[in-house]
């Protein structure tokens, strides 16, 4: 049996989450496009990727915004926006870059959808108001 290190000897370890996204409308998606850059709360974003059955793979962009006017006058934007789609362009904690919604490699376009939307005062004087933002696509 080969020998593994153990993980208290590793000095370097892989990050997880999110720093940056940047969201462009899919019909206006070229590779150049300028995007519109979200500001979200500190460690509160999140990619994933999933095999489904029969072989649909699902990307979803999970991000939480401080609760404020200028916030939801832009997921009213999105939501009107929503039914286009979006591409994003993530960069990872790790300093990977990504591009959801868009194969560069066979050109084919597979646009982000707002899969879900919520708003939340709290319930205590202590909560910090959020909005939450989870896009979604397969293929």
């Amino acid at each position: 049996m080969p020998h593994l290190p153990s993980l208290e000897r590793i000095s370097v370890r892989p990050r997880g989450g999110v720093n940056r996204v940047e969201l462009v409308s899919a019909p206006q998606f070229t590779p150049s496009a300028p995007g519109a850059e979200w500001v979200f709360r500190e460690d509160h974003a999140e990619y994933s990727c999933e095999l489904l059955d029969g072989g649909i793979v699902r990307h979803r962009l999970r991000m939480e915004l401080p609760a404020n006017a200028l916030s939801l006058a832009a997921t009213d934007r999105l939501i009107a926006l929503s039914p286009h789609g979006f591409v994003a362009r993530v960069t990872l904690a790790s300093d990977e870059n990504l591009t959801i919604g868009f194969s560069e490699r066979f050109g084919v376009s597979y646009p982000l959808r707002l899969a879900e939307y919520s708003c939340s005062s709290g319930s205590s004087p202590d909560d910090f108001p959020t909005v939450s933002l989870t896009f979604e696509c397969t293929h």
